[in-house]
Parts: C-alpha cells; structure tokens; sequence
C-alpha cells in the first residue's frame, strides 16, 4: 500500500473551508449566550434555573431533531438542508435579541438548536462523499476545528459586545455572520453521495459493549463540560468577583453597560490592557475550547 500524500484539489479545499466556517459560525451562535447570563439575569428577571433551561431545551432538541434531518440528508438535497439550518439558527438568533420576555427568549434558543441538528449529519455526509477514505480523518479534523474556535469566538463575542453594547448586539452580530458561507455554500458543487456500507439495526448496535460505553462516556463528557462552560463565567463574575470584560487599552476608559451606567461586578475597575487579553486568551484557551475570554479581567 502506497503511502505517498495526495494532495487535495481545489474542491476538496474550498469544500472543507466553507464547511468549517458554517461550523464556525454554528458553535458561535451556541456559545455566544453563555458570557451574557449575568446580563440577561437582570433583564428578563429570571432564576438561575430558568437560565440553565435555555441550554438544555437547546440541546434536547438538537439531540432529537439530529436523527429526522439525518434521514433527510441521506435523501434530499444536503445543500438544501443545511441552508434550511443556517437560515433556522440566524433568524433564531436574532430573534431572541429582540426578546423581552423569558419564554420568547427560550423559543428562540431552541430554533436555534433546530437549525444546528439540520447542519451536522448533512455536513458529515458531504465530507464522506467528497474526501477518500484515507483522507477523512484530516477533513473531519479541520471541520472540528471551526467547532471549537467557533465556540471561542462566540464566547469572545458575548464577553466584550455584550457589556459594552448590550446583550442584544452580540447576538444580531452573530446572526448576521451566518449570511456570507450561507451564500458562499451555494458556489460549492454538491458531491457525489459515498457508497452504501452494510446496514446495522440499533438493537443489534446496542447488545455490543463497546458502542454503549462510547455512548455513556459521551453523555458523560457531555454532561461536564457543557455544565462547565455554561456555569463557569457566571460564577467567577458573582462569587470570585472577576470582571466580565476588560477596559480598552486606549484611554483606558471604563466600560458602559447596558443601562449605560458602570458597574462594578459586570464590567469591572480593572487597568488590564490588551495584551492581558491576549495572555488571558492564550492560557485559558489552551485549557478548555470555547472557555477563554469571558472570565477576562482580574479580581476588583
């Protein structure tokens, strides 16, 4: 077996590079919320646990509408269905900054879970189609990676938009950024689909050992780091007294919430300036993708 690269075309590369965008965009969209919980506190006057169901309606139903739309993706049109998502999780997105109530807010967040569970199994099945065997596992890995920088982003995003200009901005500037690989996916030719493997029943899956420790491991890690990263900025900023964003180093002018006053527990005393960012950035995004800049600041 010849064990020489080949390297990929300009399809394969303009293929993958749209897709870990969407990807990109995908996760920031998810993430964007969790930096904001301070700030959404206040506004919608909810409990903490009314603000730990806006993740979980979201990846209950990503979880259950993943199976239908991957049905659909081996059938239909997978450039249709993952521009069906992309339009399900910006206008979502969008609308739920222009939320005023709890329950507007927590629809909209589920919309936005609809559209992501239409992106995966459709994204998933062009990359098989389009990249060889002996290829796939750098593809998958260069699509992961627009997950987890998304993810980043998002948070980055919601930690220094939402302070400075409000909740409702960061979530209008993510919605809008879906609209460019939304219109660049329709320039990319649609591959062909990959050969059918051997047809597994589910009740035969789950009499084999392994692939149910995988799915409890999965639950598991799931469970941790989603209750990690959707908890950890909210309780550094209320019991560990962080600041939620930093002042520019220009100036070095405090930052204005939503309300237009300053204040202390969200937006912080701090004199850090930039490069504390982006030292603050590197150290904890080495630690946990999609964990880095909402805790930014030091202790007041």
């Amino acid at each position: 077996m010849s064990t020489k690269s080949i390297p990929l075309s300009s399809y394969q590369i303009r293929l993958l590079a749209v897709l870990a965008l969407i990807n990109f965009v995908n996760f920031a969209a998810r993430q964007v919320f969790v930096p904001l919980i301070p700030l959404l506190r206040g506004h919608l006057q909810v409990t903490d646990a009314q603000l730990g169901s806006l993740q979980t309606f979201l990846l209950i139903v990503l979880a259950v509408a993943s199976i239908p739309f991957g049905f659909l993706a081996d059938r239909f049109s997978r450039k249709a269905i993952i521009a069906v998502g992309i339009l399900f999780w910006s206008v979502a997105t969008f609308a739920g900054g222009l939320a005023s109530s709890f329950i507007f807010f927590l629809i909209a967040r589920a919309v936005v879970g609809l559209g992501e569970a239409a992106y995966a199994p459709a994204a998933q099945s062009m990359i098989s189609g389009a990249f060889p065997q002996e290829r796939r596992a750098i593809a998958q890995a260069i699509f992961a990676t627009g997950m987890l920088l998304g993810g980043a982003c998002g948070h980055v995003l919601g930690g220094i938009l939402g302070p400075r200009y409000g909740w409702q901005i960061a979530l209008f500037v993510v919605a809008f950024a879906g609209i460019l690989p939304g219109i660049a996916l329709f320039g990319i030719e649609e591959p062909p689909r990959g050969p059918r493997s051997e047809v597994v029943p589910i009740s035969r899956l789950l009499r084999v050992p392994a692939f149910v420790s995988l799915i409890c491991a999965g639950i598991c890690i799931t469970f941790s780091s989603v209750s990690l990263l959707t908890w950890s900025t909210d309780f550094a900023v209320n019991y560990k007294d962080f600041s939620l964003c930093l002042r520019l180093a220009r100036g070095h002018r405090p930052v204005v919430c939503a309300d237009g006053r300053p204040d202390r527990r969200v937006c912080g005393r701090s004199s850090a300036t930039v490069p504390d960012l982006w030292t603050h950035f590197c150290c904890r995004g080495s630690i946990l993708a999609g964990d880095s800049v909402p805790l930014a600041g030091h202790p007041v």
